[in-house]
Order: C-alpha cells, then structure tokens, then sequence
C-alpha cells in the first residue's frame, strides 16, 4: 500500500497541521472529498496496527472489511458532501493492517474552505460492542430463565398439590419403612460381619486377613514402611482337646484371641488363619520389633495357664515371624505377599521342628 499526497496546507497558529494532530489523543485521518487519505496521525497508525506513515492505506474505503458496509458507507458519504453537512457518523466493522477487525464507530467533519477535506475520528468500539453483545446474550438468557421458571413455578404448584393429597398415606406408610430399614441395617451388619469375622474366637477370619494383607502391603509400599507378619501355632491343641472335651478346646481358642488381641494391640489386625493358627499383620514394623512382640505374645502365653470351668490349661505356641519393605520389590504385590507368606510359614515350621513353645525370625540377607 502506498500512502497519498498530504493535502494542501492548512496553518493554525503557523504550527504545521502534521504536528498538531499528532499530539492529539485520538486516531484522526484527513481525507480530500474522494476518501484519499491526506493525514494520518500517529494514534490513527497504532489503532490500525501499522507502524509507518507510507504503509498505510491511501484510501479510507480500503479500511472497511465488508463490502456491502463500504458501499453503504460511500453513499452515506458522498450524499452528505451533496448536502453540505458538517458532520456525520457511520459504524461499520474495519480492518487493522495485520487483518485483525475492529468495530468503529466513524465521525467526520466536513470542511469546506479554504481546501475542501474530511476529517474522520475513528473510534475503537470493538470493546464496547462485546459488551454489548454479552450483555443482550445473558438478557436473552435472563428471559429464558424468567420463562423456565415461570413453567417450573406452575409444575411446583401442581405437584404440591399431589404432594399434599399423598402425605397423610405416606405418613403410614414411613413408620413401617423405618421399622424394616432398621431390621435391614441390623441384618445387613450381621451379614458383613459373618463374612469377615471368625464365628467362634469373634476375630477376623482368614477371608479378611487375605484382604488386609494384600492391602496393607500396597500401603505399606505407599508409605515406605516394612510390614511384618506372625503366624502363631498352638501347640498340641489337639492333645487339649482330647484331654479336656472340645468345648474347652472352644473356651481355650477364645481366651487365647482376646489375649494375642490385647498384647497386640488395636493398631495390629489378627486373624484366625487356620483351626488353631492365628495371624497378625503389623504395618510399620520391622523384624526386630516383630520378633520382640512374638516373645511378648510367647511367653505370656505360657507363663499364664488358663483358667476354663474350674480347669487350668496350659497353652504355648510357636511363632514365626518375617518382616519385609515392599518399596524395595519391584515386584507386583501378589509376588510380595506370596514372599512374605512363604518366608513366615518358613519359620513357623522351623519353631515346630525346633520343640515348640518358640520363636522363629526369616533372617533376609
């Protein structure tokens, strides 16, 4: 694009116009009657992203990004020149010389003497005209709402009504709801705990303590801390059955839970694992406080005789312990809990093989 000639001089206090419209603080193009652009100031040239005087548009109609607007616009022009008007305006959408739009809104004043010439104020209204049409989108929305719950409030009306009608059945019918949710509640309750937890010793069953070792041993993974499990034998119970009837065999199982339960403690999960074998997974323990408490566990036992229908029933166990850190496996978990369960019943057997009424450590290397 090439820029025009400037037109003819025009003098207001013998400064040049050039340098006064540049110290104006508005985008301001000088046109002769035809819309060749004469002056630009240096507002003008920032609005429409153009850096130098000589690249901008030599025609004010080249600024018009719509066609159907720029003959409109010349039309407008031209018939107001006819008419002699001094001013006028025109909004219509123009283009920057990186071809990005704006919305301008176009003022002009028309000077007759002594040279004929335009003078256009190009106002950025593209802001504006956002504003405005986010404005009318949420009114238009404002309305849909007021409609919607205009409907919504006539529905409510209706179906308070229905309501109304059916509260005093509902009323019946919720004290028997009631009645069967707590019936439910409590069945279901018993229900979980029939699947967890061992009928006779009132403990978590092996079900549960295949569950919590597996979990324990990802979140023992998760927190960088060991786990150690104790698999706990008694010793003969066979022998204490056959010598005492198996309803004391019963007592001795349940006295011996509740009492691996409190040495243990509630941060400890013990299972029954088997007939007379009992399990505990301990979370952040490492071997040597795992075998520290297999003692405690061990000698408690044996040193305390228990007492069942005027009988006093000595009981030990053989314990076997392993200890393991799962964040340094790179195994998947089923490897880990398999190791840590092969390596405890290692022990355990080896606490049998030993005597019993012992404590037996899988010693890792």
């Amino acid at each position: 694009m090439t820029s025009g000639k400037l037109m003819e001089p025009l003098h207001l206090d013998r400064l040049p116009l050039e340098n006064l419209i540049d110290n104006l603080q508005a985008p301001i193009i000088i046109t002769d009657e035809r819309g060749d652009i004469r002056l630009i100031n240096k507002e003008a040239l920032h609005l429409y992203e153009c850096k130098q005087r000589s690249d901008f548009t030599s025609n004010i109609y080249n600024l018009f990004s719509l066609e159907d607007e720029k003959k409109r616009f010349r039309s407008s022009l031209q018939f107001s020149i006819k008419l002699g008007e001094l001013s006028n305006r025109f909004l219509a959408k123009h283009k920057t010389e990186q071809g990005n739009a704006l919305d301008i809104n176009l003022k002009w004043t028309y000077i007759k003497t002594p040279c004929p010439c335009l003078v256009f104020f190009a106002q950025d209204i593209t802001n504006l005209k956002q504003v405005e049409k986010e404005s009318l989108n949420k009114l238009r929305q404002l309305e849909a709402e007021i409609e919607r719950r205009k409907k919504a409030e006539k529905n409510l009306k209706i179906t308070h009504k229905k309501l109304l009608e059916q509260i005093s059945l509902l009323k019946g019918q919720k004290k028997i709801n009631e009645a069967m949710l707590r019936e439910l509640v409590a069945t279901n309750e018993v229900l979980e705990r029939q699947t967890i937890e061992d009928s006779l010793t009132g403990i978590y069953n092996r079900r549960y303590f295949s569950q919590s070792l597996e979990s324990e041993i990802i979140r023992a993974r998760h927190l960088n801390e060991p786990i150690a499990l104790l698999l706990i034998d008694l010793d003969y119970f066979k022998k204490i059955n056959d010598t005492h009837g198996h309803l004391i065999g019963d007592a001795v199982l349940k006295i011996v839970a509740t009492t691996i339960q409190d040495l243990a403690g509630p941060s400890n999960i013990l299972c029954r694992y088997g007939g007379e074998e009992f399990g505990i997974i301990s979370l952040g323990t490492n071997i040597e406080e795992a075998e520290k408490l297999a003692h405690k566990i061990s000698d408690h036992l044996a040193q305390n005789p228990i007492a069942v229908d005027h009988q006093k029933v000595t009981v030990t166990v053989s314990i076997g312990v392993s200890s393991i850190l799962p964040s340094r496996w790179k195994a998947p978990i089923e490897v880990i809990l398999d190791n840590l369960l092969k390596t405890t019943d290692k022990a355990l057997y080896k606490a049998k093989s030993a005597g019993r009424n012992t404590v037996e450590v899988y010693k890792r290397t």
